[in-house]
C-alpha cells in the first residue's frame, strides 16, 4: 500500500513540475496573400491608410490581402504591422481596412468559455500617385512604422525563443528529478 502511495506521489509531482513551465503565447497572427507576381522594385516612403467605407478616388493596383488576429497587443501596433507587411510587399497604401471580431470557443466540461478576438483585414495596393493625389492626401515621408514593427517582431521572436528554452530546461529538470525520485523509491522499497 505504501509502495502504491509513493508511485502516485511521484506521478503527481511530475505532473505538477511539468505544468509550472510557462509556454509562449503569440500576441498576433498574420496571413498575407499575394495577389500579384510582381517583385518589389522599390520601397515606398509612405503607406497611406483608407478605412472601410472611405471613398477611393484614385487608381491602384492590388498587391496583397493582409489579415491580422490581435491576440494581445495594442491597436496602434496592429496598424503599424499592417503598414509594415504591406510595405514589404511593395504597396504604398492599405484600403478597405476593417476590424471585426472572431469568437473563439473553448469547452471546459460543464462551462463554455467564449473569447472575442479582434481581427483586422486590409487590401495592400500600389497607388498611381499623381499631383492631384499628392495635393489631396499629402506626400509626407514616414516609414517610422518599419522601425517600430521590426523592433516589435524582434522582441516577440526573442520572447518565443526564451520561453521555448526555459520550457525545455524546466522539462529536463523535472524529468531528471522525477527519475531520481523513482530510483530512490525503488531502492527504498527493495531494501524492505
Amino acid at each position: 500500500m505504501k509502495s502504491q502511495f509513493n508511485y502516485l506521489t511521484l506521478i503527481a509531482l511530475f505532473l505538477i513540475y511539468n505544468s509550472c513551465a510557462t509556454p509562449y503565447y503569440p500576441v498576433f497572427e498574420v496571413s498575407n496573400t499575394k495577389l500579384t507576381k510582381d517583385t518589389v522594385s522599390e520601397m515606398s516612403n509612405q503607406v497611406y491608410l483608407f478605412f472601410a467605407n472611405e471613398k477611393i478616388d484614385f487608381n491602384y493596383k492590388k498587391i496583397a490581402e493582409i489579415e491580422i488576429k490581435n491576440l494581445g497587443t495594442s491597436n496602434d501596433t496592429i496598424l503599424n504591422l499592417l503598414k509594415y507587411f504591406a510595405w514589404k510587399e511593395g504597396a504604398n497604401a492599405l484600403i478597405d481596412i476593417s476590424k471585426s471580431t472572431q469568437s473563439n470557443y473553448k469547452n471546459f466540461g460543464d462551462s463554455l468559455n467564449i473569447k472575442s478576438i479582434p481581427y483586422y483585414k486590409a487590401l495592400a495596393v500600389k497607388i498611381d500617385k499623381s499631383k492631384l493625389f499628392n495635393d489631396k492626401y499629402g506626400n509626407i515621408v514616414d516609414t517610422s512604422f518599419a522601425a517600430i514593427s521590426n523592433k516589435f517582431l524582434k522582441d516577440d521572436k526573442s520572447k518565443k525563443e526564451n520561453s521555448e528554452s526555459a520550457h525545455h530546461d524546466f522539462a529536463i529538470a523535472a524529468c531528471t528529478g522525477t527519475a531520481i525520485g523513482a530510483i530512490i523509491i525503488l531502492l527504498s522499497n527493495k531494501n524492505k
